[in-house]
This record gives structure tokens, C-alpha cells and sequence, in this order.
């Protein structure tokens, strides 16, 4: 059975030993949920390859080569459960028989994806993916809906996709269930699926690495908000009559509770949600006008005793970082409600923090006279 084209009449060969070299170096793609060996976690391993050693080749030949190294198992339930009937055009939205085992599948995609979403999610032509994903999300299995905003989050990573997401998770885009149901699983589902939702909501939050210009990083901004304000919208409202901000602040207070509840996982997960949206002019602003937000993230002494105190004192001291890089990040913006004020003593209480570390000064002082003992 031939595997899949994509575009294949225009596709770039390649040429190089070298090439050959790299691509007979990725290992074969096995997948085991329980062991966590994901495509997910197989794809991480490789994708710095994909993006340098194959730059030169197109997508097409990049996505041919992914396939290549599916185990046998892995290729078999592929074609079998993804694509049985039109392999060559990714016709698979009608075709999956048991959406539980497409899990792996869906996060491979989404991290394919984030490679080259031009290609995988267009906003000006019918994507096979997109319906794939629209289908998933609208399931009445949550899980089956996670795995979709997870693959989505992937895609969410680069700034190009997160310009082309904006479009289909608009009220009128085929995604635009995603983040409201996002915010419905944030404010009430079993652990399992909030711990993942909490951690799903950072993706879709935090600033793009790179951005070329203060216009796009407005434009970035711009859109998590949007976002945020989906994801924390009441259960009860018309979105389009509430305030992006007051939606998002509702998003924060809920994450406020969730990093104070005294289970660690569940602390930690909202840190680094809390983290995310630091990294946005619009969520510091929010840190600031929300009642004992500031305080919380600056006191030290609420994670001491927990498990997992380590991780939880380097998250709160990221985002107190965070804070302070997106101020200076944005402190050109021409957008009037993505302007960052702190009185002096603020910002010098905040850059205290950072000149003392994760564990404060007196910890230090005391590691340091245990090691002189």
C-alpha cells in the first residue's frame, strides 16, 4: 500500500550523504502509552534534525520520512484506523472506527504540524486535519477532546501558527469549541483531565520565542488574550458581551485556588499556567490588580513542607522573572492596555526577589554556614 503524498509532484529529493547519514539515525517510532512512549516524545528527539539538517527539503518529503519510521504495529493501526480509504489526500476524518486509540496520533500530528502549519492548517482551503481535530473536540469523550486541544497546543508553540489558529478558533472557526471547553474542563472535570486542561491552557498563553518586531508581539499578544478570554469565559455568558479581560481574570482567579489547593501536581501545574501568562503584558497587568496575587507569588513560605517544594519555588521565581522580562518586552507598546506601570517600590520589591534567588537570602545564608561547618 502506498503510504501518503502530500503535494508529491513538486517535492524536493534529497541529494547529500550527509542527509542520508542523519536520516538513518532516527530510530523507529514504537508507541507505548503505559511506558509513555509517545509519538510525541519520539518526535522531540528528532525535531531539531527536521529543522536543520532537512531545512532544505519540503514538507512533503519531511512528512514521508516521519512515516518511514513507524514500527510495523504502529504503521499497520495507521492505515488501518487513520487512513484505510484515502491515504494520499489524509482523507481520515470519516474514517477512524475507534477514536480511543488515536491519541498518539493526534499529539504526532500536532507536533508535525508545528513544523509547517501553512500546510497542515490553511485558513483558505479544507484541511483533513482541521475536521479531524473539529470531530475530536466535539466528542463526548473527554479525553478523546483533550488529546485534540493538546495536538492543537502543539501547533500553538510558533508565532505563524498561532496566526493561523486565531482564525480557526474565532467564534465562526472550525475549532471554536476548543477553548471553551478548555475553560469548562479548567473549572470542573475529574484530576486526570484537569491536570492536562491546566497544563493545555499554558500552551495556548505563552509568548512565542521569537518575534521579529513590537508590532507582531502586540499582535501576539492580542491573540492570547483572546484566547484567555474564551478559555474564561462563564459557563452562563455570550461572549461577545463580556470584557476580554474580565473573562481572563475569572481564567486567573480560578488558577489563583488551583496553585494555593494543597495537592503539589495540581499546584504546579497552575504555576506554570501562572507562568505562561506572565509572559503577557495583559497578565502582569492582571497579577497587579488582583486582590493578593502579587503577594502570594513573592512569599516563600507557602510551598515550604510539599513534596514537590523544589519545582514549586523555581516556577514562582520564573514567573516573578517573567514579570520583569515582559515589561521591558513590551515597554514600547503603543497599545494602551498592554502597558505595564509599577510604583518604584514594586519594582524594586520584584527585583529583590530575583537578586536573592529561588530560596531567598537567608536560605542562602544558611547553606552557606552549613557548608563553612
Amino acid at each position: 500500500m502506498r503510504t501518503m503524498s502530500v503535494n508529491e509532484t513538486n517535492s524536493v529529493k534529497p541529494s547529500s550523504s550527509s542527509t542520508d547519514v542523519a536520516a538513518s539515525s532516527i530510530t523507529e517510532s514504537n508507541f507505548d502509552d503505559e511506558a509513555r512512549r509517545t509519538f510525541e516524545s519520539w518526535f522531540e528527539k528528532y525535531k531539531d534534525m527536521f529543522q536543520s539538517d532537512f531545512s532544505q527539503f519540503d514538507g512533503a518529503w519531511k512528512f514521508r520520512l516521519l512515516l518511514r519510521e513507524l514500527g510495523k504495529a504502529e504503521h499497520g493501526r495507521f492505515t488501518n484506523f487513520v487512513l484505510p480509504k484515502l491515504p494520499r489526500d489524509l482523507g481520515f476524518a470519516d474514517t477512524v472506527k475507534t477514536p480511543a486509540r488515536i491519541f498518539g496520533y493526534l499529539a504526532f500530528f500536532g507536533c508535525v504540524a508545528r513544523q509547517h502549519p501553512v500546510v497542515w492548517i490553511p485558513v483558505d482551503k479544507c484541511s483533513a486535519l482541521v475536521s479531524v481535530l473539529s470531530n475530536a473536540i466535539e466528542s463526548s469523550d473527554q479525553r478523546i477532546s483533550l488529546a485534540a486541544m493538546e495536538s492543537v497546543g502543539h501547533i500553538a508553540a510558533s508565532a505563524d501558527g498561532r496566526k493561523l489558529l486565531r482564525t480557526h478558533l474565532a467564534p465562526t472557526g472550525r475549532l471554536k469549541l476548543l477553548l471553551v471547553k478548555l475553560g469548562r474542563f479548567v473549572q470542573n472535570s475529574e484530576t486526570f483531565i484537569l491536570l492536562r486542561s491546566v497544563d493545555c491552557v499554558a500552551d495556548f498563553l505563552t509568548r512565542p520565542a521569537v518575534l521579529f518586531n513590537t508590532l507582531e508581539a502586540e499582535e501576539q499578544a492580542q491573540i492570547s488574550l483572546e484566547w484567555a478570554a474564551l478559555i474564561g469565559q462563564p459557563e452562563d455568558s455570550n461572549h461577545a458581551g463580556i470584557e476580554s479581560r474580565r473573562s481572563a481574570k475569572i481564567l486567573l482567579k480560578r488558577l489563583i485556588t488551583l496553585a494555593t489547593n494543597p495537592f503539589p501536581d495540581m499546584r504546579l501545574a497552575a504555576l506554570r499556567t501562572i507562568r505562561s501568562m506572565a509572559t503577557q503584558p495583559w497578565g502582569v497587568r492582571l497579577f497587579l490588580d488582583q486582590p493578593g496575587c502579587m503577594e502570594y507569588l513573592l512569599n516563600r513560605k507557602t510551598e515550604v513542607g510539599l513534596p514537590e517544594v523544589s519545582q514549586l519555588m523555581q516556577t514562582k521565581y520564573d514567573i516573578v522573572k517573567n514579570i520583569l522580562t515582559t515589561m521591558d518586552f513590551y515597554k514600547t507598546c503603543e497599545v494602551p492596555e498592554f502597558h505595564v506601570h509599577l510604583r518604584p517600590e514594586q519594582l524594586a520589591c520584584l527585583k529583590l526577589y530575583i537578586k536573592e534567588g529561588v530560596w531567598g537570602a537567608q536560605q542562602a545564608q544558611a547553606t552557606i554556614a552549613m557548608q563553612s561547618g
